[in-house]
């Protein structure tokens, strides 16, 4: 049962009843005082339900959870972004007074045994000798959200089982990517795998995967093409695709190390590569598509297997996950459905953008990844792609020249380039964030100048990859890469067109739109606009022209072309206004002229513009526009207002 703020409104009692019912199931009885009326649950979670970012939500969730524990022990787990955001927020509560009954639950220390096993894939394999001990339920607990969700693509039970005990979770910024597992396997633990994995169809899998591996550059398998490569490559072992699928059907990926020497271990990748793998090849046998989660990467240098699966709640289990609350603007219901039991959203209205909070928007193009000489890591270390950045760094500088030098500036960027970008805003105090791991953070909320430099989604196969991932019970899915007019709102009240390239149709783009309006709404939150003193000026600069939901834009920035392209724009609107109100009509040849001096165009390319443009020209300014056919001049005219004696 899971609450997001920014849809629709819909009961909340679901909520409650749940949360009841669960308590009933647990100790049996209770009394008054052992749970709370409906009218006191409606009270201590109104707050919490009408909160936003920038709006101290996160604060309003923790005084609940305080709350449920201190009236009616009650124990929450409040799932945050990563450990980092939970001390940060640890912090804040010691600072508040409010951090008594708190309590964080860590990973095991890096020189735990399990912990070691654990990384290698060797799940709960040994006991932990760092005494960090299994998750307690002895107060509220903050914890990442992996230990809600399971590790393994066919397990239901979470990381930490003990997580279904609590009776109440919180998730607070929910990033989707967290909700995927994902596993890269080399050649070298393919290889390992096939000489020395204890299951004999197990081996033999791992040697005909790794038969396929191949380094050229931008190499890629996956889909049909990939299992008719692998069926040919496992024949000999097993004639039939049949055969093969009945011997890993009855397979088990052990969870023991099938060695005693752990720095040699290779790593256990068969249990999150098998269940998905088998799935594919069970549908490619049976001749239905389906959306890959498997896929062969040549990178030049290496060959590697990205393996993706969507985690999922069991709630089957004996005792399933809790009622939450799931505190996030941007997360899509459709989306969150497929992971989490959505019974009810709730909305608040949003607040004015506050007038102090100065928004300057690129208005140009996406600025992806490449735009950033991101392509790849060698087109990153070149000449060119260093160049790309700085053609960037120095536009940035020129936006923020004339601002105090003594400001403090906060930039949200790629985390390759956060600290190369940092090094190149010439300010004395610059802090970074850097996509992926802004949520939730408070480390930028006191900067006067916020900058959002890029589009906060992977380079496009990867965010293919994700998608296909995430959506891969889906019907066939349309990555038709397009560009689509969308507009920003002005302080004016107007709107800006825009033309922005990105994924437009079906499931591909509510993902798209997920990933990208997620990302940029909790960047700019980091400053907190909405508590910024009306006195205290702010100003936030974003290079990307996607809109940012509920962001009102003061300045539109763009480069010298576009620039051109808004100047000339300007000088037509002027003169067609003066030469009209002393004629009936403006020739497109005498406008070209008109404008031939302030341009470093030819008088030709001129009157292809104008005439390209004329009939949204004459639109905006309220005339006419007849184009040149037939030995008639094109030209611009006042409208005709004919009347009629009535």
């Amino acid at each position: 049962m899971t609450q997001s703020p920014g849809f629709d409104h819909i009961s909340t009692d679901v909520i409650y009843l749940n949360l009841k019912r669960r308590v009933e199931q647990e100790l049996q009885f209770y009394s008054e005082d052992q749970f709370p009326s409906a009218d006191e649950w409606d009270a201590v979670t109104t707050n919490v339900k009408s909160a936003r970012p920038g709006l101290e939500k996160t604060r309003e969730a923790t005084q609940l959870a305080d709350e449920l524990w201190r009236r009616w022990k009650l124990p929450t787990l409040f799932f945050m972004r990563s450990h980092a955001v939970v001390d940060e927020r640890l912090a804040a509560l010691t600072e508040y007074g409010e951090g008594g009954n708190w309590s964080h639950r860590r990973d095991h220390s890096g020189q735990c045994q399990r912990s070691r096993l654990d990384a290698k894939g060797f799940f709960e394999s040994t006991e932990c000798d760092c005494g960090g001990g299994p998750l307690s339920v002895a107060g509220p607990t903050l914890a990442s959200l992996d230990y809600a969700l399971p590790n393994l693509p066919n397990a239901g039970a979470p990381l930490s089982k003990r997580s279904n005990d609590f009776f109440f979770w919180l998730v607070d910024d929910l990033d989707f990517r967290q909700l995927l597992g994902f596993e890269s396997v080399g050649k070298g633990d393919v290889v390992d795998a096939g000489e020395s994995h204890p299951d004999t169809a197990i081996a033999a899998t791992c040697r005909a995967l790794a038969s396929l591996m191949q380094t050229q550059r931008d190499f890629r398998l996956e889909g049909p093409a990939l299992y008719e490569a692998f069926t040919s490559a496992v024949k000999s072992e097993f004639p039939t695709i049949n055969a093969l699928e009945d011997e890993l059907t009855n397979s088990s990926p052990t969870m023991l190390p099938w060695s005693s020497h752990l720095e040699g271990l290779p790593r256990n990748f068969p249990p999150k590569l098998l269940p998905v793998l088998s799935s594919e090849l069970r549908s490619w046998a049976q001749g239905r598509n389906f959306n890959p989660r498997v896929h062969l990467i040549g990178t030049g240098e290496s060959a590697e297997w990205h393996i993706w699966w969507r985690k999922h709640l069991d709630h089957s289990l004996e005792k399933g996950p809790p009622p939450a609350f799931i505190l996030d603007p941007t997360a899509d219901p459709s989306l969150l459905n497929k992971v989490f039991d959505v019974t009810a959203t709730f909305t608040k209205d949003v607040p004015s953008w506050p007038k102090n909070v100065k928004v300057h928007q690129w208005v140009d193009d996406l600025v992806t990844r490449n735009a950033l000489g991101m392509r790849s890591m060698t087109n990153q270390m070149s000449q060119l792609g260093k160049a790309a950045r700085t053609r960037w760094y120095t536009r940035i500088q020129s936006g923020l020249a004339g601002y105090p030098q003594d400001w403090a500036v906060g930039i949200v960027t790629h985390k390759e380039i956060e600290e190369e970008a940092i090094g190149a805003m010439g300010f004395e105090d610059v802090r970074s964030m850097h996509y992926g791991a802004e949520r939730g953070s408070d480390q930028l909320e006191d900067v006067k100048i916020l900058i959002l430099l890029g589009f906060p989604i992977p380079d496009i196969d990867a965010f293919k990859e994700e998608a296909q991932a995430f959506l891969y019970d889906e019907r066939q899915l349309d990555f038709n890469w397009e560009i689509r007019e969308q507009f920003l709102d002005l302080t004016d009240g107007g709107t800006a067109a825009v033309q922005v390239s990105g994924y437009w149709n079906g499931q591909v783009a509510n993902y798209f739109r997920q990933k990208c309006q997620s990302g940029l709404y909790q960047a700019v939150h980091r400053i907190q606009p909405y508590l910024v003193p009306p006195e205290d000026e702010r100003h936030i600069f974003i290079y990307t022209n996607m809109p940012v939901q509920d962001v009102i834009v003061d300045e539109l920035i763009c480069g010298p072309e576009s620039q051109r392209i808004v100047d000339r724009h300007e000088r037509v609107m002027r003169f067609l206004g003066d030469e009209l109100e002393e004629s009936d009509r403006l020739s497109v040849r005498a406008l070209a002229e008109l404008l031939s001096p302030l341009e470093d165009m030819s008088i030709d390319t001129l009157l292809e513009w104008v005439q390209e443009n004329g009939e949204s020209l004459a639109t905006e300014a309220g005339i006419s526009f007849t184009p040149g056919h037939r030995g008639q001049v094109a030209r611009f005219e006042k409208q005709r207002h004919d009347s009629h004696d009535h």
